[in-house]
């Protein structure tokens, strides 16, 4: 467990790249379904998924996987369309956050567009970085 939590926490950490996206998915899987589900999750015991909090950590945890993967592939591969995408979708993310609510189909859309972005940024850094000497001889990102 504590190399685990030790790979996890260095900057350079090879799978940065996975947590992001699987953060990034996580983001639209919530953001998607909490509409559908409203009305069924305090009978489930779920009503902590409705909260505010909830939207906020999965960006945080998308944030931050996002800095840590794109920061190492960009040291590595130094191409800046990877960095662009990630700023797109975590803007998406935002807006999404701050309009959820009062324009439920906009919040939406803008979700589904960031984590889209975010997802297309971290498949591309691992591309990049298979393709860079740095990498060529590390493990999968």
């Amino acid at each position: 467990m504590g190399t685990l939590f030790a790979r996890l926490v260095r900057l350079d950490a090879p799978g940065s790249d996975r947590w992001g996206i699987a953060a990034s998915l996580l983001c639209a899987v919530h953001c998607a379904l909490i509409p559908v589900l409203g009305l069924s999750l305090p009978l489930l015991g779920l009503t902590w998924l409705k909260a505010d909090a909830t939207g906020v950590t999965l960006i945080a945890v998308s944030a931050a996987t996002a800095l840590i993967a794109l920061r190492r592939g960009f040291r590595a591969h130094q191409r800046h369309l990877p960095i662009a995408l990630g700023i797109v979708g975590l803007g998406g993310l935002l807006v999404a956050e701050v309009i959820d609510g009062n324009h439920a189909r906009i919040g939406l859309m803008s979700s589904l567009a960031g984590s889209t972005a975010l997802v297309l940024a971290h498949t591309l850094n691992i591309r990049l970085c298979r393709g860079c000497p740095r990498h060529s001889n590390a493990p999968e990102t």
